[in-house]
């Protein structure tokens, strides 16, 4: 799905970089095969922190994220995979604020929009209800 993307979105594309960890899954003979085998884009694997001076771990955390998720609706089967996954992805890149990206979402942070984030009168109104509701919920002895 990520080489037909590619073609869809950026058709021009002739080269693209695997960028993989040190795990044996990247490793196997099936991606071997499919980087031999995919002539456009052509495919260059390249090993974080051996062939390159910098790591995966940017990707391997979205991967633990979405690991989460698939625990949290525990897919069972390929159809309800894709679902949850789509569900995931959306809700990641569109809905969650990352404190990384200074509160933005990361569609907010490629499109260069900027949210507002004054929460000055939402903060007064919380500490409001808050106020009243522990002058009415005391203990009694004070």
């Amino acid at each position: 799905m990520a080489i037909q993307s590619i073609k869809f979105h950026y058709s021009d594309f002739v080269c693209a970089t695997l960028v993989a960890d040190g795990g044996s899954e990247n490793h196997a003979v099936t991606i071997s095969q499919l980087l031999e085998t995919t002539p456009n884009p052509e495919i260059t694997k390249v090993v974080a922190l051996k062939d390159i001076a910098f790591s995966n771990s940017p990707v391997e955390a979205v991967n633990k994220v979405m690991k989460r998720y698939l625990r949290y609706y525990e897919p069972d089967s390929g159809e309800r995979l894709y679902e949850c996954l789509s569900l995931a992805v959306e809700d990641y890149c569109s809905v969650r604020p990352h404190v990384s990206l200074g509160g933005r979402t990361p569609l907010e942070a490629y499109t260069d929009v900027f949210p507002d984030l004054d929460f000055t009168e939402k903060t007064r109104q919380a500490r409001e209800v808050r106020v009243n509701f522990n002058k009415s919920n005391g203990c009694g002895r004070c």
